[in-house]
């Protein structure tokens, strides 16, 4: 396309239409003029909200994080999005609503650097998705290290890891509730109802240890158990001593182990087992070790009824392996604190 020279200025219509021209793939792209100068106009927000396509948003985060949820466009609309924040006490996320950005699928919701306060994006085109301009997000959710057999994040039910190992309920049509939790993230929350637990088909049969990391967040002083995957009077904490009975990946329950666990705040458990050893972290500090065999077990239930929860579940990872090594675990770990700031960890 050609433009022999431009045209004098001119007031254009609500209803003309302005052409732009990507060379890479010889189409055009229109947008109506109303379009953009209805959307120049700056709207404040004080809470989460969708931006329009094309849209110039002026973010008040003074009192608290807040999420910006970026619109999908489809094939041949344009969008152009400004976004400034009035603070840099609290971060302004951007979910971007499966859409890619700078050609890749976010497993997290991208920030505004604080020392920035400000972005502006451009929607390229199918394969790059959204750009910035100004390079002033941190995509802080990093990946984790490939393997796993069931990959639980975001709020979701639906297996990450690709297996297929989906979360049910076991009442039906009771299930924890997606709400925004720890960072930012969005979790799944247990009321202590003893009426939401979670069930997944067995997805260990024929394995000689595992792995079990899990990111959670205790809000009462209750007894809970988080995982159980054989029919046993399991605790991961009792309320009466602060300690657990814990049977996950067991045959039969410890009891006493491992000794105080938490009824308050955000935790990071892990879970290290095999033929001769079992190892249970909090926040990565070891509970000890105990001489005891894996078991597989028969069932794979989160969130158990008759131990009531009253808290958050915002990740659960298990790989089909022992998973110990100073390599693998610490970039395990490392990923979740990245992952999940508010962590405290050892």
């Amino acid at each position: 396309m050609k433009i022999p020279d431009f045209p004098v200025l001119e007031t254009l219509a609500s209803n003309d239409l302005l052409f732009g021209w990507n060379a890479a793939t010889g189409t055009t792209r229109s947008i109506p003029v109303s379009t953009v100068t209805s959307a120049n106009q700056a709207r404040l927000i004080n809470s989460n909200a969708t931006a329009s396509k094309i849209d110039t948003l002026i973010v008040d985060n003074r009192s608290g994080n807040i999420t910006v949820t970026v619109p999908v466009i489809q094939p041949g609309e344009v969008g152009i999005i400004n976004i400034t924040c009035i603070s840099n006490a609290y971060r302004v996320y951007l979910n971007f609503s499966g859409e890619k950005f700078k050609g890749f699928t976010t497993v997290s919701n991208p920030y505004i650097q604080s020392a920035y306060k400000s972005t502006e994006l451009i929607y390229l085109d199918s394969s790059n998705g959204w750009i910035e301009i100004d390079n002033n997000l941190v995509t802080y959710l990093a990946p984790y290290r490939t393997g796993m057999r069931l990959w639980l994040e975001g709020g979701s039910l639906l297996d990450k890891s690709g297996n297929g190992n989906n979360a049910t309920a076991v009442t039906s049509g009771s299930t924890p509730a997606v709400v925004v939790g720890i960072d930012n993230r969005q979790v799944l929350r247990w009321a202590g109802s003893g009426t939401q637990e979670l069930q997944i088909s067995p997805f260990l049969s024929g394995t000689t240890g595992a792995t079990l990391y899990c990111v959670f967040t205790v809000n009462a002083n209750t007894n809970y158990n988080l995982i159980r995957t054989a029919n046993l009077d399991d605790y991961w904490r009792l309320a009466s001593n602060g300690n657990g009975y814990i049977g996950t990946f067991l045959s039969a329950r410890r009891t006493d182990y491992p000794a105080s666990m938490p009824s308050s705040g955000h935790h990071l458990v892990s879970i290290h087992t095999n033929s001769t050893t079992y190892e249970v972290l909090l926040d990565n500090l070891s509970k000890s070790s105990v001489s005891v065999a894996y078991s597989p077990g028969d069932r794979f239930r989160i969130g158990t009824n008759d131990k009531a929860f009253n808290g958050d579940i915002a990740a659960l990872l298990v790989y089909p392996y022992y998973s110990k090594t100073s390599t693998e675990h610490l970039d395990i770990v490392n990923t979740i604190k990245n992952n999940y700031p508010s962590l405290t960890l050892v």
